[in-house]
């Protein structure tokens, strides 16, 4: 921080986007000591507590997530406005994934039996109340649900015991019956559900190679389950997406196509699919101007390159 001759301090030189960061030799980073401190007690970790897991409710009033503060992880929601917590699910089984109904009066989510990872998907009344379990089948998973705008379908990943692929399944609300969108026939390969176009007619969804190493967007038609690759190209690539745009026309995504390294784009997702935008993200700011073009074949796919590696839950 520099100071001007009557002494207020100069905003610092804004760094030169294209300039390269310089990278922090390891050994410069210190810690401050303390003599007197004394070892953490292994007691004393048991305290340390988790919130994660956090969806809004559709008015934006409420928030539900997954918190340990009661020794395991459970459903909790707080007031958006803040006050203390109020526990939605008391059980010694754990509760992840939690989403709200569109109309705000239930949340769905997953939850194991005895940490088996075989997910059930159940309801809960937004209010509280009665659980139910949504799907019941001892020998499959379902999780990471997804409500479609109407409210009347739940989409999530399907795995049977033993089996080595996800798919991805429509629950319907109102009959409680599960029938599979999508049928992959190459081990290991996974689906996983990004998100529900505006008009609820398709879904954005990822497929990925078991080493996590290659992947791609897809379009896929609820009706009648047609596939429609998004990002389909030559080679070893991972094309992520994580959100679709309230019009649907719009996907952003990150891919490793330029760089080997995840960067964020957002190609147009459009009916004839004739081009794509950029979305640079650098630190809390974004800008639409592209620095690289890579074409696929038959789309273009702008990237701007990150200044540090975009960080990937799917897999």
């Amino acid at each position: 921080m520099s100071f001007s001759a009557v002494g207020v301090p100069r905003s610092p030189r804004p760094r030169d986007p294209t300039t390269p960061r310089p990278l922090t030799d390891p050994k410069s980073v210190v810690s401050a000591s303390n003599p007197a401190a004394r070892p953490a007690a292994i007691d004393d970790l048991y305290y340390t507590r988790s919130v994660f897991g956090a969806a809004w409710s559709p008015d934006g009033q409420e928030i539900v997530f997954t918190t340990d503060i009661s020794s395991r992880p459970n459903l909790w929601k707080v007031r958006a406005s803040g006050g203390w917590p109020i526990q939605l699910i008391q059980s010694d089984d754990r509760q992840y994934n939690a989403v709200w109904s569109p109309d705000g009066k239930s949340i769905v989510y997953q939850q194991d039996r005895a940490g088996n990872e075989l997910w059930d998907l159940y309801a809960v009344p937004s209010e509280g109340g009665e659980v139910v379990n949504l799907t019941n089948t001892p020998a499959i998973r379902e999780q990471d649900p997804h409500w479609s705008h109407d409210g009347s379908t739940i989409a999530f990943a399907y795995r049977p015991r033993g089996g080595s692929q996800y798919d991805i399944a429509l629950l319907d609300w109102s009959t409680r019956k599960v029938h599979k969108l999508t049928n992959e026939q190459q081990p290991g390969y996974s689906w996983n559900v990004v998100a529900w176009s505006s008009d609820d007619k398709t879904i954005c969804a990822d497929r990925v190679n078991p080493p996590f190493t290659d992947a791609d967007v897809y379009r896929i038609d609820v009706a009648t389950g047609k596939l429609e690759n998004l990002t389909s190209h030559q080679g070893t690539i991972r094309y992520l997406a994580s959100a679709l745009s309230p019009d649907g026309a719009t996907v952003l995504l990150s891919s490793d196509a330029k760089s080997g390294r995840a960067e964020a784009a957002s190609p147009r997702n459009a009916t004839s699919l004739p081009s794509c935008c950029c979305c640079s993200i650098s630190g809390n700011k974004s800008s639409s101007q592209p620095s690289a073009l890579c074409t696929l074949p038959g789309r273009s796919l702008a990237a701007r390159q990150s200044p540090s590696p975009l960080n990937s839950s799917r897999g």
